[in-house]
């Protein structure tokens, strides 16, 4: 019996080290596609695991790749992304990533999910941390916002040299990347300011009053 009783012990054993290591190569596989770097793609760091974001980015391809920046865009932008709610749970997080921040793309970003009620204050202090750290601030107010952002972000990274020019263009494309703005709003927002400096001025002057 004791003879029988340790065959069983050491196939049992063999048996799970077996469906562990079939595991482990299903893994691999299943994650394979995220592994390789795919050609031109948003290179996206292992610390945004579980971020929904990332199922919600179907236009651009994504890999998980060494990075500084939560979503690298090479040669286009870099950006570290925020929750707003886990901002006001854990205050330094931003800081520090930010000190972290080594990409040195032409556009560095900070994108952050509004997911909390009275955002207005907190939204004014991480402004004024992305700005004092050279990044540019955008407001997602949904995940499918915020992957949107990275998906336009990816798509005009190189599109400088084919795309119109012109100021109303290039605003154009800017603002209607939010959901709550149109081409009419852009329209008459150019239309009410004029060419880009007095656009730029006028929010002073109006608002000295």
């Amino acid at each position: 019996m004791r003879i029988v009783s340790s065959i069983r012990r050491r196939l049992t054993s063999k048996l799970w080290s077996s469906l562990r290591s079939l595991r482990s190569i299903a893994n691999r596989s299943l994650l394979g596609r995220h592994r390789a770097r795919p050609p031109n793609g948003v290179v996206v760091s292992t610390r945004q695991r579980g971020n929904p974001v990332l199922a919600a980015i179907k236009a651009v391809p994504w890999a998980y790749g060494p990075t500084t920046a939560d979503f690298l865009i090479p040669d286009g932008a870099c950006a570290l992304f925020l929750s707003l709610r886990y901002h006001l749970l854990h205050p330094n997080y931003l800081l520090a990533r930010l000190r972290e921040l080594r990409e040195l793309t032409p556009l560095r970003l900070v994108l952050l999910l509004v997911d909390s009620e009275a955002p207005e204050r907190p939204i004014l202090t991480v402004l004024q941390q992305a700005t004092a750290h050279e990044c540019t601030l955008l407001l997602g107010w949904s995940v499918g916002e915020v992957a949107r952002y990275v998906e336009t972000l990816r798509a005009y990274a190189k599109k400088g040299a084919e795309s119109d020019g012109t100021f109303l263009a290039q605003l154009t494309d800017v603002l209607t990347t939010s959901r709550l703005v149109n081409k009419t709003d852009v329209a008459t927002l150019n239309n009410t300011f004029g060419p880009r400096p007095s656009c730029e001025q006028a929010p002073w002057r109006r608002g000295e009053g």
